[in-house]
């Protein structure tokens, strides 16, 4: 065996200890850069959850007595430049602090001699500095940073690495999801059954005869449903189910979402296309996106008061010179002995009319008693403005009346144009079905001002809810032709622009379910899931909570149709019914022959939300 030379002896000890020096290093390499990443990670999910605490926290603090919509900083949220956490935390900590709570939470904190650190920078001015492309009200920004002790690094000198990592929050103005939104849940009965007979947990409801297979009903922006009806869960007994389609025709939409168990039943030749997706959590968009919001405002300013003696607004026979009514409280009245008397009756319309906007551009009406038609060919314009129509006697013990009695043979236009979703450089107008104890603005305790001869008649009491409806004749001349507000019009209110495009809203306690001053469910009787809801019981009957529409397509009201969980919306048959409209509704009933299609509309309906914006 030829044995090595003297001089080659330990080579091999050399270039071991030389690829173990290699390896170390290596493995030093992969253990800093794996502490990196993982340390990375973590600090990325400490400043999200930092961020959207901070800006949630300033949310909720946002004053309800603002109309401004804007954010004050100091008293409602705390604006500055970047600045560490503040140690220790104090025991009643600003939204910032939140924030930093917030972080220490995830893993990271400012303590004295630590190597982590945390610092937020908070504002309201429109643009985050950090997002300058995103619009916000309120934003703040988490940067949270730690040193990392190196192995591999620490060879050059270099002891410790920073990883760090940042994010932003806002409190912005989303569109909302949907052209057909639809809140009832499991439990919440309406009487849109034939006969008001209670049906509890169906949302949508079509029975429209339409065996050809056509679309029944065609949600271009998507369909959510609230309930979870699945024909085994309806404790009622009856086997009902979220949504029900009976008549032959086709419900379309991109999609149909349905909230956790709840799930669709077809009968006969009936289609749903694209087919229905459930399963899907408590989340926002099965809420009433209004919440929050409060109601649409009453006007600020006394109107003057316009008693209506007989009872009858007549306009002129020349369509090129209607008559003129300005702003003011309408109230149909008699003479007794030389006294203007209310009657609390509905005040019928004829002739050629305008209701003209004050020298603004947006005018102010309030109706008590309704409104109904007189005769055929009546021709009614409307300005841009806010409409309320402050209750209606009822026809009977259970019976409501019409607060809005709109039959055949009768236009209403707003002079917009008809193939476009927003009427042109005006404010659009908003419809508001209500009673004389209407509330509304962000603290939901603004009052509708009654007039003083009729706050001291008897008849007041006597108006109660009313349903309310549209409705168009076969005449291609007669057509509703409604735009919804405009939040960009210079003219409009700015305790309107949140509520931008609604173009019909039915007041919140007109409804089955009891809401809050500020529009959220209320669960103050003590229901065990918050989302439950009290029973309305200051409710004189549930029939007032319909909102009905003639499906025709002379039809066009361009915008959003709201009403409040625990109501419903009736389509009633005879031809179809093809406008960008987003309805907001407890529950819909198609029957007849009706047949919709809701376009997606130009300029959506926003809700204020927090979301990371980076």
């Amino acid at each position: 065996m030829k044995q090595p030379k003297i001089g080659q002896r330990g080579q091999v000890l050399v270039m071991v200890t030389l690829a173990l020096f290699m390896m170390a290093g290596v493995l030093g390499l992969a253990v800093d850069l794996g502490w990196s990443y993982f340390t990375k990670k973590s600090a990325q999910a400490a400043a999200d959850a930092a961020a959207m605490a901070a800006a949630e926290a300033a949310f909720a603090a946002e004053n309800p007595e603002d109309d401004d919509s804007t954010y004050d900083c100091g008293s409602e949220a705390i604006c500055q430049s970047v600045a560490p956490c503040p140690y220790p935390i104090s025991a009643s900590p600003n939204n910032v602090e939140v924030g930093c709570l917030y972080a220490r939470q995830n893993g990271f904190q400012v303590q004295p001699g630590g190597r982590q650190n945390v610092t937020f920078a908070a504002g309201t001015t429109a643009h985050p500095p950090t997002v300058p492309g995103v619009y916000t009200y309120y934003w703040a920004t988490a940067r949270v940073a730690e040193e990392i002790p190196q192995l591999f690094s620490s060879i050059l000198g270099n002891t410790f690495g920073i990883s760090s990592a940042r994010a932003t929050a806002g409190i912005i103005d989303s569109s909302i999801l949907g052209s057909l939104i639809l809140l009832n849940r499991e439990h919440d009965c309406v009487p849109m059954d034939v006969g008001g007979k209670l049906i509890c947990g169906v949302d949508l409801l079509v029975q429209a005869n339409n065996n050809s297979g056509a679309d029944a009903v065609r949600a271009d922006g998507g369909v959510l449903l609230s309930s979870t009806l699945n024909g085994l869960n309806d404790t009622t007994g009856d086997g009902r189910y979220a949504g029900e389609n009976q008549g032959g025709g086709t419900v379309r939409a991109p999609f149909t979402f349905i909230r956790g168990a709840g799930d669709v039943s077809l009968a006969g030749s009936s289609t749903w296309i694209q087919d229905p997706s459930n399963g899907y959590s408590d989340r926002g968009y099965f809420r009433d996106p209004m919440r929050g919001k409060g109601q649409p405002s009453p006007p600020s300013a006394s109107l003057p008061e316009v008693p209506v003696i007989g009872g009858s607004l007549v306009g002129s026979s020349d369509a090129s010179n209607p008559t003129v009514y300005a702003p003011g409280n309408y109230f149909a009245a008699k003479i007794v002995n030389g006294a203007v008397v209310p009657t609390g009756e509905a005040m019928t319309l004829s002739g050629y009319i305008k209701f003209q906007s004050d020298s603004d551009g947006f005018g102010d009406f309030v109706f008590y008693g309704g409104l109904k038609n007189q005769s055929a060919g009546t021709y009614v314009t409307f300005d841009p403005g806010r409409y309320i129509f402050a209750g209606v006697k009822q026809k009977g013990p259970n019976t409501p009346g019409v607060s809005f009695d709109v039959q055949v043979n009768m236009t209403l236009d707003d002079g917009g144009p008809i193939n476009s979703a927003q009427a042109t450089n005006n404010a659009g107008e908003i419809f508001i079905f209500t009673d004389p104890n209407y509330t509304g603005g962000a603290s939901g305790t603004e009052a509708l001002s009654i007039p003083a001869t009729l706050a001291n008649s008897s008849v007041l009491n006597e108006l109660k809810f009313g349903v309310s409806g549209f409705q168009t004749g076969n005449n291609a001349d007669i057509m509703v032709n409604l735009h919804g507000l405009n939040r960009d019009a210079a003219s409009l209110p700015a305790d309107l622009k949140d509520f931008a495009p609604t173009v019909i809203w039915q007041d919140q306690a007109n409804s089955v379910i009891k809401y809050t001053e500020q529009g959220y469910i209320d669960n103050s009787c003590g229901n065990t899931d918050p989302q439950a809801g009290c029973a309305n019981t200051a409710l004189s009957t549930a029939l007032s909570t319909e909102m009905f529409f003639k499906a025709s397509p002379n039809l066009h009201i361009w915008g959003t149709a709201y009403q409040p969980r625990g109501a419903f919306t009736s389509l009633i048959g005879g031809g179809g019914y093809d406008s960008p409209l987003q309805l907001i509704a407890g529950a819909l009933m198609v029957h007849g022959n009706a047949n919709v299609r809701l376009q997606e509309i130009n300029s959506p309906l926003y809700v204020r939300m927090v979301a990371l914006i980076e």
